[in-house]
């Protein structure tokens, strides 16, 4: 069990102490939830979008930590999130492709798009997208039919968000289809 997995459980569990105080609740899933695809990102070996997704939960658990200190189980929850930011940015075995230039980010955490409408991008490899379908479970699966755009470049046509905060993308060449950002 990894110290991701194992800050998940202790925050689970310390929610579950709570005597039911729904506003607890309310704070920490999200925050579980977005350990869990840190936690999925790290195992498949997609680092930088681990880290994306831990800068996220980094600032929510600051947040979390000050309005609620009493909270044991959040610096175990920080410290394992900061384990991540000390991951390189390929994994061992993995190439990075430059042909398609980093674009300027447009901002990181919640409703802050990482790729500006008209930005040039690249849908992963068929093995990052099918480990990134298999792995989520939350809003706006990928489709079965997505896989076969694996590796296509294209432009950014549309920018939507989810209530959460996400940056959920439609392709120039891939239809209506949504995408997420560790998808590109």
């Amino acid at each position: 069990m990894d110290d991701i997995q194992l800050a998940i459980f202790a925050l689970k569990a310390e929610v579950d102490t709570t005597g039911g105080d729904s506003t607890v609740s309310d704070l920490v899933h999200p925050i579980i939830g977005m350990l869990e695809v840190v936690r999925g990102f790290k195992k498949s070996g997609m680092y930088r979008e681990a880290r994306y997704y831990a800068r996220y939960v980094a600032r929510s658990t600051d947040e979390l930590s000050n309005a609620y200190p009493e909270l044991r189980s959040l610096p175990d929850v920080r410290k394992a999130v900061n384990s991540v930011f000390d991951l390189p940015d390929v994994s061992p075995g993995r190439r990075e492709d430059r042909s398609i230039p980093e674009p300027e980010l447009a901002g990181e955490g919640p409703y802050q798009a990482r790729f500006p409408v008209g930005t040039k991008v690249r849908v992963v490899d068929d093995t990052s997208l099918r480990t990134f379908k298999s792995e989520w479970h939350w809003h706006h699966p990928l489709q079965e039919e997505q896989l076969r755009f694996a590796g296509l470049s294209t432009t950014v046509r549309d920018i939507a968000y989810y209530h959460g905060g996400d940056a959920l993308y439609t392709l120039a060449d891939t239809g209506d289809y949504i995408w997420h950002e560790p998808c590109l």
